[in-house]
């Protein structure tokens, strides 16, 4: 059995502490243990002031989340939009170039032309040429094709607890360099 001591405190601090020991436990020497256990724990001195100390450390979390977002946003800027900017520029349809427009003029022609003949040659120089220029298009548009496929088996969706998600394309830099001189050709 644990036997009792009597200690002499002011009677203006032992009301107060009688008040604040209901509050935190069931009897006075298990809130004066959890006092001086919070003390020893956490290595602080009843003389010392935590307000600056908490202030503090606020002041450097907030720091760290606006370097954070800092982090992000620049991500976002600098590899998310010129990212999407190369894959909307591969699933849109290139501009027509003027040797296409006179291509497909001529095309039209020989449509017209067709008609009004019963047969045309197939053999006709203008006819071959456009055939396989056709058959060429069609066979880099399914190359086009298969490489967007690729592509777009490598994004991946990234969920950050700071923001909206975003998708992140997992290229080398080697792969990614080959992609923008290749369609810069285009």
């Amino acid at each position: 059995m644990d036997t009792y001591s009597h200690i002499n405190f002011k009677l203006k601090t032992v009301k107060r502490f009688r008040v604040y020991s209901k509050q935190i436990a069931k009897t006075h020497t298990d809130a004066m243990e959890r006092m001086l256990d919070y003390f020893e724990q956490n290595k602080v001195s009843p003389y010392e002031s935590l307000g600056p100390k908490i202030i503090t450390l606020e002041h450097l979390i907030k720091k760290r989340f606006d370097g954070l977002i800092a982090i992000i946003k620049n991500i976002e800027k600098h590899q998310s939009k010129p990212l999407l900017a190369i894959m909307q520029s591969l699933i849109q349809e290139t501009p027509e170039k003027e040797t296409d427009l006179l291509d497909s003029k001529l095309w039209e022609r020989l449509e017209a032309k067709s008609k009004t003949e019963a047969i045309v040659d197939p053999s006709a120089p203008e006819v071959i040429f456009h055939k396989n220029e056709k058959l060429r298009v069609e066979k880099e548009l399914q190359q086009v094709k298969q490489e967007l496929n690729i592509i777009l088996k490598k994004v991946v969706v990234v969920r950050t607890n700071f923001g909206r998600p975003f998708y992140r394309l997992n290229l080398t830099e080697v792969e990614l360099e080959n992609l923008k001189l290749k369609y810069k050709k285009l």
